[in-house]
C-alpha cells in the first residue's frame, strides 16, 4: 500500500477500496500498516476515526456489499434514519456535515462503543531498522532495531504505559506516572529521560534526567536511580554503577558502547544494528568479557573494533559472520 493518503478527507477514507478492507476486515498486515501511518501523520486521525465509525456503523447495518456507489451507501444510511431520534453530530470539513446528519441514533450504540474501545498502537522494528516516535502525551520513545513497543492510545495522557521487548530511550514529559512494562520487570517515572534495555533474560536500566524506580520480578525490592545510575540485572544478580554518563554515550547516537560484557550481547548487537543474517563462534568466545565500542556507521570497521582487542579473526562467508580464535 502506496498510495499518498496526506490529503485525505474522511470521505475520501470512506470511498477508499483500501481504507475500507482495513476497517471491515482487518488482518495483521494492514494493521500494521496503518498503525504505523497514523503515528506519522497525527493530524489525519480525527478524519481517519470518524471515517472508520460511519463505515462499522454501516457494516452492523448489514450492507451486502461494500463496493456499491456512493450514493447507494448514503441512500441506505438515510434510509435507516429515524426523524424523530436525536442526530449524532461529528463537526468535520462543512462539505462533509449534510452526510453526517444523516446518520441516525440506531448506529449510535455502534459509534460509541468504538470511540470507547481500546486502540492499540504496535511499533515493532527489523534489523538495522531504528524509529522515534512521538506519544500523545508528546514523550518520545527512540526504538532501537529488533525491538517491539506497544501502547493504547485511548487515555495515554492518563494512563502512560507502554511494553517494550527489546531496547528504547525515552525522554519523557512530566505528568501522570508513566510506566514501562518489559518481561523482566517495569521502569516507572513522573518525568526524565532513560534508557531500558529488556533482552536475552536481562534487564538494564540507565538513568540520564531526573529520577527513574525499577521493579524487577521476582524481586520485591524498588531500585531508585538518579542521573548517571545504571542498574543491570541477570537472573537474580544485581549490578548498580554510578558514573558521569552522556546521552551521546548510547546507541541512538550511533555508538555502542560495552564495559566488561560478555562478547555474545556485543555480537547479537553488531547483529541488529547490520543485519547479518548469522554468527558463527564458540561458546569459549561467547563468554569473553568486552570492554570498549563499535559504529554502526561502517561493518568492517566495527569488526576491528570488536575483535583486534580480543585477539580474535573474522571472516564473512556469504550471510555468515565468522569469528574465531
Amino acid at each position: 500500500m502506496n498510495k499518498d493518503y496526506i490529503n485525505f478527507t474522511c470521505e475520501d477514507f470512506i470511498e477508499d477500496s483500501l481504507f475500507r478492507e482495513w476497517v471491515m476486515n482487518p488482518n495483521d498486515e494492514q494493521g500494521k500498516y496503518w498503525d504505523e501511518w497514523i503515528l506519522t501523520h497525527p493530524e489525519k486521525k480525527d478524519d481517519i476515526n470518524a471515517a472508520k465509525m460511519i463505515l462499522l456503523g454501516l457494516k452492523y447495518q448489514k450492507i451486502p456489499n461494500l463496493d456499491l456507489k456512493k450514493d447507494k451507501i448514503w441512500n441506505h444510511i438515510e434510509s435507516t434514519v429515524d426523524p424523530k431520534q436525536p442526530i449524532f453530530k461529528v463537526i468535520l470539513r462543512p462539505t462533509f456535515i449534510p452526510w453526517l446528519v444523516s446518520i441516525a441514533a440506531s448506529l449510535f450504540l455502534i459509534v460509541y462503543f468504538f470511540i470507547n474501545s481500546s486502540n492499540t498502537i504496535h511499533v515493532e522494528l527489523v534489523n538495522a531498522e531504528v524509529k522515534s516516535v512521538t506519544l500523545p502525551d508528546l514523550s518520545i520513545i527512540d526504538i532501537n532495531a529488533k525491538s517491539n513497543v506497544n501502547f493504547k492510545d485511548k487515555n495515554f495522557i492518563k494512563n502512560r504505559i507502554v511494553n517494550l521487548s527489546g531496547e528504547a530511550f525515552f525522554n519523557v514529559v512530566k505528568g501522570s506516572t508513566f510506566k514501562v512494562l518489559t518481561p523482566y520487570g517495569e521502569i516507572e517515572v513522573l518525568g526524565t529521560s532513560f534508557n531500558v534495555y529488556a533482552r536475552d533474560s536481562i534487564l538494564e536500566v540507565e538513568c540520564f534526567t531526573g529520577k527513574v524506580s525499577v521493579n524487577y520480578k521476582g524481586n520485591y525490592k524498588k531500585y531508585i536511580l538518579l542521573p548517571g545510575d545504571k542498574i543491570n540485572m541477570f537472573h537474580d544478580e544485581v549490578k548498580i554503577t554510578k558514573k558521569e554518563n552522556s546521552i551521546q554515550q548510547i546507541w541512538k547516537s550511533g555508538y555502542f558502547y560495552f564495559e566488561e560484557t560478555k562478547l555474545i550481547r556485543v555480537l547479537k548487537e553488531l547483529e541488529r544494528q547490520f543485519d547479518i543474517k548469522n554468527i558463527k563462534t564458540t561458546v569459549e568466545i561467547e563468554n569473553k568479557n568486552y570492554t570498549g565500542f563499535f559504529t554502526k556507521l561502517d561493518l568492517q570497521q566495527a569488526l576491528i573494533s570488536i575483535c583486534e582487542p580480543l585477539q580474535l579473526r573474522y571472516q564473512m562467508v556469504n550471510d555468515t559472520l565468522i569469528i574465531e580464535q
